[in-house]
Order: C-alpha cells, then structure tokens, then sequence
C-alpha cells in the first residue's frame, strides 16, 4: 500500500476504481465457486458481513439459479396484475371517484 501512497491523489483514485473493480469481479467468482461447492447463501453471505438476501439479490443472477422464495410464496410472474386479498382492497384501487 505504501506504493499507492505514493501516487498523486488523482491517480490514487483511479487506482482505487481499478482495484475495487478487480475485487468485484474476483468476490462474484468466488461466491459462485462457493455455491458449486454446497455452501448457502447464508453461508456466503456471513462470511461476506453480508445479509442473504443482499447476497443473493447482486450474485444469484450471474449463478443461475434462483432460490425458492422466502416464506414459501411463489413469485409473482411479471406482469401479472396484483391480487388483492379482500374485496374492500380491491375496491379502492379500482374505484373511480365521484
């Protein structure tokens, strides 16, 4: 680090940007690597300082798998228009006004 120290502060910056890029892209092999390994998500994401639903929400795509879906809901498809539980919900987003 003292090499870095000794940069101009503008070049320390783009230093900084590079490194942390390198990182990223070294800390998303590596969580792939650990799912293909059998480590969880809550796993990963404790060793990482991490929530498992943050974990999963920046690395679960470049995986390719999609966990089940907490509480056991289903997820909604996209595009599916909301269903409401009670009728008077319904109502009121569907209502016009006098």
């Amino acid at each position: 680090m003292k090499e870095l120290d000794r940069l101009p502060t503008a070049d320390r910056l783009l230093a900084l940007r590079s490194l942390a890029v390198l990182l990223g892209s070294r800390k998303a092999a590596t969580v792939v690597a650990a799912r293909s390994e059998g480590l969880s998500w809550a796993e990963i994401a404790d060793r990482l300082g991490m929530s498992r639903q943050s974990v999963w929400e920046r690395y679960g795509n470049e995986e390719g798998e999609v966990p089940p879906p907490a509480r056991g809901r289903r997820p909604r498809a996209k595009g599916v228009p909301n269903r409401f539980s009670n009728c008077a919900a319904y109502k009121a987003v569907t209502s016009r006004p006098d």
